[in-house]
C-alpha cells in the first residue's frame, strides 16, 4: 500500500510539473497520526503543501493524498452560440423551456422556403418529410436560406455545437412555399389546407405572406383555425401602415418586432393589427450549415411559435388567446397597440400555466377613481366580483374601487363592499397603474 501511495504521490507531482503549476495536496492521514505542518480539514484530512507532502507520504502515515486543485463553477451554455441568442434573456424564456417537455407531443407546420434538414444543429431534430407546393413533391430543400433560419429559430437541439431551439422536442413539418425565388398565394393556400388535412399541424408558423386580402386565403385560414390549430404569422417589414396577409387576420396571432431595449424595431409595423411583439434579431442556423444573425418579423414570429409549443406540450387544453393576455409586458399605452398587447415573457408564461387553478390579473388601468382589470383564468373559474363569469376563459371586463395591495397579492373592493382576493401574473410593483397597464376594452 505505501509503494502505492508513493507512486501515485509521484506522478501527482509530475503531472504538476508538466502544467508548470505548484498545488497543494489533500492527504489522508492514517488514523492517529497527525502532521508536523498543514491545516486540517478534519475526518483525518490536512491541506498540506509540496514539501510537507512529500516527507509524509515517506514517512508512510498517507492513507491517501491528491491535489487541492481550484474548483470549476459548472456554468455550461449547452450550445456554443448561445450568448448570441440574446433573444432568450430579453424575453426570459429559459425558464419556460426548461420547465416544460420542450414542445414535445406538438406538432408545428413552417410554411416557408424549406429546411435545411442536413444541419448539424438539426440532427436528432424530430424534423418530417413535410411538401414543396411549389414544386409538387416531397423535395424541401431551402433555396433561399429563410426557412432554415426560421426552422432553427425553434428546432435547433440542446448540444454543444451551435444555437439551443425553444421548442427542440416538438415535430416540425416543413411546408414549402417559395422555391427558386418563386411562391404564390396558391402555393400558401394549399400549405394551409394541407397543414390541416395531410399534416394534422396544431400550430403553423408563417413568416411570410402577401400584401393583399384575398378571399380565398382568408377561408383557409379560417379553415385551419376552425380545426383547432393555432397560426402564428409575421406581419411584415418596413412600410409601416401596410397590412399584410395572413397576418392581419382577426384569428391570426400576428407578431410585430421589438429590440432588446423592448422599443420597435425601425422595420416594424405601425398600423395596430398586431396581436404580440417579440424580439426581432436572432442568431439562428443558416443553409450552408453554419450560422447567421439575421433579423426581421419573419424571425419574431418563430419565437412566438416555439414559445406556443412549449406551452401545449405543458398543458395541451390551455387556452392559447389567454396566455397571449395575460403573460405579455405592456411596452406602449395601455391596452392593445402597435406592439399588440406587448412582449410575450416566458416566465409569465410559466407563471400562468403552472397555477391554471388560479385567476390572473392584468395590470390596471386607472381612469380617474375607477381601476379597471382584466381576468384571466387556464380553466374557467368563477369570481367572488361584482360581474363573475367568464367568456371564453378570459374575464372581459369588471371595476373595483378603493384597491390595497398586501404582499404581492391584490386585494380589491367592489361595488358591493366585498374584498375579493385575486392572484397576480406579475409582482405588485409591475402591478401599479404606472407600468404594464391594458385598456379593458380591448
Amino acid at each position: 500500500m505505501k509503494k502505492l501511495i508513493i507512486t501515485i504521490f509521484f506522478l501527482l507531482v509530475s503531472i504538476s510539473f508538466v502544467y508548470a503549476n505548484e498545488h497543494e495536496y489533500i492527504v489522508e492521514m492514517k488514523q492517529g497520526s497527525i502532521p508536523r505542518e498543514g491545516e486540517s480539514l478534519g475526518h483525518d484530512l490536512y491541506c498540506v503543501d509540496t514539501d510537507e507532502a512529500v516527507k509524509l507520504v515517506f514517512s508512510g502515515k498517507v492513507r491517501d493524498i491528491c491535489k487541492n486543485e481550484d474548483l470549476s463553477l459548472y456554468e455550461y451554455y449547452s450550445n456554443k452560440y448561445y450568448p448570441n441568442q440574446t433573444y432568450i434573456q430579453t424575453m426570459n424564456i429559459l425558464p419556460l423551456i426548461d420547465a416544460t417537455p420542450k414542445g414535445k407531443g406538438v406538432r408545428v407546420g413552417v410554411i416557408d422556403s424549406g429546411c435545411y434538414n442536413g444541419h448539424a444543429d438539426f440532427e436528432g431534430a424530430n424534423i418530417s418529410e413535410g411538401y414543396n407546393y411549389v414544386a409538387g413533391n416531397t423535395d424541401v430543400t431551402d433555396t433561399s436560406g429563410h426557412g432554415t433560419s426560421v426552422m432553427g429559430v425553434m428546432a435547433a437541439q440542446d448540444n454543444s455545437i451551435g444555437v439551443l431551439g425553444i421548442a427542440p422536442e416538438a415535430e416540425y413539418v416543413p411546408l414549402c412555399v417559395m422555391y427558386n425565388g418563386k411562391g404564390t398565394t396558391e402555393h400558401l393556400i394549399k400549405a394551409l389546407y394541407g397543414a390541416a388535412d395531410d399534416f394534422e399541424c396544431d400550430i403553423i408558423n408563417i413568416s411570410l405572406g402577401v400584401s393583399t386580402d384575398v378571399s380565398i386565403l382568408k377561408k383557409a385560414v379560417q379553415y385551419v383555425t376552425d380545426k383547432g390549430i393555432i397560426v402564428v404569422a409575421a406581419v411584415g417589414n418596413y412600410n409601416p401602415e401596410a397590412l399584410n396577409y395572413p397576418a392581419s387576420y382577426d384569428n391570426v396571432i400576428s407578431v410585430n418586432s421589438v429590440d432588446n431595449s423592448l422599443n420597435l424595431t425601425n422595420y416594424a409595423k405601425t398600423h395596430g393589427v398586431t396581436e404580440l411583439s417579440a424580439v426581432g434579431t436572432v442568431y439562428t442556423t443558416d443553409n450552408s450549415g453554419g450560422y447567421r444573425s439575421i433579423s426581421g418579423t419573419s424571425f419574431s414570429a418563430p419565437i412566438i411559435t416555439g414559445m406556443l409549443a412549449d406551452t401545449l406540450s405543458y398543458a395541451e387544453d390551455v387556452d392559447v388567446n389567454s396566455v397571449i393576455k395575460a403573460a405579455t409586458l405592456d411596452i406602449l399605452d395601455s391596452g392593445k397597440d402597435f406592439a399588440g398587447y406587448g412582449v410575450l415573457l416566458g416566465d409569465e408564461v410559466l407563471n400562468f400555466i403552472q397555477n391554471d387553478d388560479k385567476i390572473f390579473i392584468s395590470p390596471i388601468y386607472k381612469n380617474g377613481d375607477v381601476y379597471n382589470i382584466k381576468l384571466y383564468s387556464a380553466q374557467e373559474h368563477n369570481a367572488d366580483v361584482a360581474v363573475s363569469e367568464f367568456s371564453n376563459r378570459v374575464f372581459k371586463k369588471v371595476v373595483f374601487l378603493n384597491p390595497s395591495y398586501t404582499d404581492g397579492v391584490a386585494y380589491m373592493t367592489n361595488n358591493s363592499d366585498g374584498e375579493v382576493n385575486i392572484a397576480a401574473v406579475s409582482s405588485i410593483k409591475e402591478l401599479l397603474p404606472q407600468s404594464n397597464i391594458r385598456n379593458t376594452e380591448n
